[in-house]
């Protein structure tokens, strides 16, 4: 077996530390000795329930004789592994979880810890002292820094100028009736020298273009759509970059072209890279127009508005300029409101229907997969599509509707049409 394979099974499901949701999760670890393990262990799940955050994985296990390191975890009993959610309150918990700990001569897992005080650290680990000595000796000029020993003072020579000793005896430490707020432990303990400000390791636009199939497999996955990267490795999608675009095609990484159906959902009605769309943006380039100007009147915006309405149907001369359709079905569906008043709110929508995605738009499409546990719009009523009789009827029982929705030709069922006199 490969060791990779043997040290980290979890890593067999497919993106498994992200099955706590975007904001990710804390673990807590700690081992309480034997002789207090009883009501050491008992006192953490209690608390744990008592708030009624609970672990979607705990791991309890015996722990042999202490290790021989500075910082050693291990203790003569039992360690208990808790995963929790970052949500509101998780941190006050852990705090108390430490202070549980502390209580019962235990000691908190460092590899796993994001929120130990350093009261409590100096207090878990007796050898401190000895292990700030060795590095004093071995970096006396503390070039090898991080935000954990940051945050713990660890690197107390270089903190004593600005906060002296904030170390306590497991006794003092007991008798504090709250545990001390992180952050501005973290602030005492940082001197102005020990900062070191962190710049973010950007990729340029050009990194982004020559990326492999599998760095960019990896960006999309960690960081924008891990679900779509599903559905595109069933379609053998997977595996395609594309290099460029022109017109109806893409070309991949290979020279492959592929002829473009999709047109952006209709975002790109004139084809990739337009050449009288690419050369009004070089002009707008060259002479550094501005493009956006939400606090002014902009002459572009003004004057597309009226080309709009100028090629519009009937005495249609107001334009609303969005960015995608469910957009523009949320404005449209909060007008049609506007103008109705508040007797005749309710939406008659049809069935099969797709207008969108947001919450608006979700609540007059006709999809129990989009829809999901959401909770949306309760002022609609589903209607048979291209039935004007059945149409009709609804609308003269109901004189409380007052908006209808409707595609001329339904396209996320399928292609379905209407008779010319629907």
């Amino acid at each position: 077996m490969p060791v990779e394979k043997f040290l980290y099974p979890l890593d067999a499901l497919l993106h498994w530390n992200r099955i706590y949701g975007k904001r990710g999760f804390y673990q807590f670890q700690c081992v309480i000795p034997d002789s207090e393990s009883s009501h050491g262990i008992r006192a953490l799940l209690e608390e744990v329930a008592h708030t009624g955050k609970s672990s979607f994985l705990a791991v309890l296990k015996t722990l042999g004789k202490e290790g021989q390191g500075y910082l050693s975890f291990p203790l003569p009993g039992y360690t208990l592994a808790l995963d929790f959610p970052r949500k509101t309150g998780v941190e006050e918990l852990l705090r108390r979880l430490e202070k549980i700990t502390l209580d019962h001569g235990g000691r908190v897992y460092l590899a796993k810890d994001a929120v130990l005080s350093p009261q409590g650290f100096a207090s878990m680990y007796p050898q401190l002292d000895r292990f700030r000595a060795a590095l004093d000796e071995i970096d006396p000029d503390a070039t090898m820094r991080s935000d954990m020993a940051r945050r713990l003072g660890i690197r107390q020579r270089l903190n004593d100028n600005n906060s002296g000793t904030n170390s306590k005896t497991r006794n003092e430490y007991r008798e504090a009736d709250a545990l001390p707020d992180t952050t501005l432990l973290e602030h005492d303990f940082m001197s102005e020298q020990a900062i070191a400000i962190s710049k973010p390791d950007l990729l340029s636009v050009e990194d982004a273009k020559n990326l492999t199939v599998q760095e960019t497999t990896e960006l999309f996955c960690n960081h924008l759509n891990p679900g779509q990267y599903h559905f595109l490795k069933l379609l053998g999608f997977h595996e395609v970059l594309i290099d460029r675009a022109e017109g109806m095609y893409y070309v991949d990484k290979n020279g492959r072209k592929i002829l473009d159906f999709f047109g952006g959902f209709g975002s790109l009605a004139f084809g990739h890279n337009h050449p009288r769309i690419l050369r009004v943006r070089k002009q707008f380039q060259d002479e550094k127009r501005h493009e956006i100007a939400i606090a002014f009147m902009s002459q572009y915006a003004a004057t597309l508005a009226k080309n709009l309405a100028s090629i519009a149907p009937s005495d249609l001369d107001m334009v609303f300029l969005g960015s995608t359709g469910s957009e523009a079905v949320e404005a449209a569906l909060k007008l049609a409101e506007k103008a109705q008043g508040p007797e005749r709110q309710k939406i008659a929508y049809a069935e099969l229907s797709f207008h969108g995605k947001t919450r608006g738009a979700l609540s007059v499409t006709d999809s129990e997969f989009y829809q999901s546990t959401f909770h949306l719009l309760d002022n609609r009523v589903r209607v048979p599509f291209a039935n004007a009789t059945a149409l009709e009827e609804t609308l003269r029982n109901d004189p409380s509707i007052g908006v209808l929705i409707l595609e001329t030709v339904q396209g996320g069922a399928g292609i379905i049409g209407a008779p010319v006199e629907y």
